[in-house]
């Protein structure tokens, strides 16, 4: 496991993303503890049948045929190195591991060495089905790999390999800076590729050897979004960028922005992934029209109270640019930044004000609505199963404060 990293320091880094949201409090004692459980949270059912959220899970979800023992959450911690394009040396990444296991107990989990997940096995015997489904989770600026684990330990149990790498330089710590560095827009997506490439060079004695499959979804968060937008196909704005940068410009990718147009014009499109969801993503001036040549199936989550990517900066110019028939855009009433993550189980109210107050959701009532949407557009356009198709398709509802855009239905 990672060596300990101070909770000021992860709550700090996390807090910088936006200078307006209210700096954090000090963690209560009673929190560093261990983390609260979302699974098994459901919306009250009132007719004695199946609810909304259970029309989004898959009954033929990758779980091992005949098994009979009950599902639980396998973790591991892992390394890769890879030399990225334009870059000099090699790059070196951890990678998250979540995968479903039948193991009834298993090495003790505490991810960043802090947060502990009494209910996750670590190093625990796989319980994979052949051609099991692959998510890669993408974090956000100055995140970490595990801070979603609400949505990865979730797709775990629904028999998905999910892997997550700490996007090295882009990471969680007290020297992560909100503006990063130019290198970083390159070396993110590139990352994604280098994580799928992972699993084939696997020895044949490592229990997850042969597990993935071409069944691959991408899920994104903040600059993770954009990470996956530009996995997915999406095209920089080269030459917008060029006319607009310069030395004191706001953004890290003007840095180097004329070294690097060649590689930008390329692109670091991978066309494994079949379909990606692109969570409260930023940078829209990055993009711009270029997101429009994403062809593969993409849904798009956002928060009407994002302080760190509102609508109008980055979700609305983003779902304007997506045009496929297969595209869908979620959004959330009520939500912020950060309730898309797990961060608010750790700082409570007392957290940041951007999705952790009493103004929005609670999470434990967020989370696994989340899942169902992410899991049946994943599900549809992955593992193509059609048993979540009326969620997406707005044709049912799980509640009153999420809306499903379809692109027919106006931008």
């Amino acid at each position: 496991m990672r060596c300990a990293v101070p909770i000021t320091a992860i709550l700090l880094a996390l807090g910088c993303t936006d200078p307006e949201t209210t700096p954090i409090d000090p963690v209560p004692p009673d929190l560093g503890s261990g983390v609260p459980m979302d699974q098994g949270l459901m919306p009250a059912m009132d007719d004695g049948g199946a609810s909304d959220l259970d029309m989004a899970q898959s009954a033929d979800s990758g779980q091992p045929d005949g098994s009979t023992g009950e599902i639980r959450v396998g973790y591991r911690e892992s390394t890769l190195t890879y030399t990225p394009r334009g870059a000099q040396e090699e790059r070196t990444l951890s990678v998250s591991l979540w995968y479903p296991t039948q193991d009834e107990r298993g090495e003790f989990t505490a991810y960043q060495s802090i947060f502990v997940r009494d209910d996750v096995m670590g190093d625990a015997q796989p319980a994979l089905a052949e051609n099991a489904p692959l998510l890669i989770f993408s974090h956000g600026r100055c995140g970490f790999s595990q801070y979603s684990f609400f949505l990865t330990e979730h797709f775990a149990r629904a028999g998905w390999l999910v892997a997550a790498a700490d996007h090295t330089g882009d990471v969680l710590g007290i020297d992560c800076t909100e503006r990063g560095t130019a290198a970083i827009y390159e070396h993110r997506p590139q990352d994604i590729s280098a994580v799928i490439d992972f699993f084939g060079t696997l020895p044949e004695e490592d229990p997850l050897s042969g597990a993935a499959s071409d069944k691959i979804g991408v899920v994104g968060h903040s600059f993770g979004g954009y990470t996956g937008l530009v996995v997915a196909g999406a095209q920089f704005a080269v030459d917008q960028l060029q006319e607009t940068c310069n030395p004191e410009g706001d953004s890290a990718i003007c840095d180097d922005i004329n070294a690097a147009a060649p590689r930008l014009r390329e692109g670091f499109y991978d066309s494994r992934i079949k379909a990606l969801v692109a969570i409260a993503p930023g940078d829209y001036r990055v993009l711009r029209e270029g997101i429009a040549a994403i062809e593969i199936p993409t849904l798009l989550m956002t928060a009407s109270s994002d302080l760190n990517n509102p609508d109008e900066v980055d979700g609305d110019p983003i779902w304007s640019q997506l045009d496929g028939q297969a595209d869908r855009r979620v959004r959330f009433d009520q939500a912020g930044h950060f309730s898309f993550t797990s961060i608010c189980l750790i700082t409570g109210p007392r957290g940041v004000n951007n999705g952790c107050s009493e103004e929005t959701i609670p999470p434990e009532d967020l989370h696994p609505v989340i899942n169902a949407y992410v899991e049946a557009f994943l599900n549809a356009h992955v593992l193509g199963d059609e048993g979540g198709r009326p969620l997406i398709d707005g044709e049912t509802t799980l509640r009153d404060e999420v809306t499903v855009v379809l692109p027919e239905s106006g931008r």
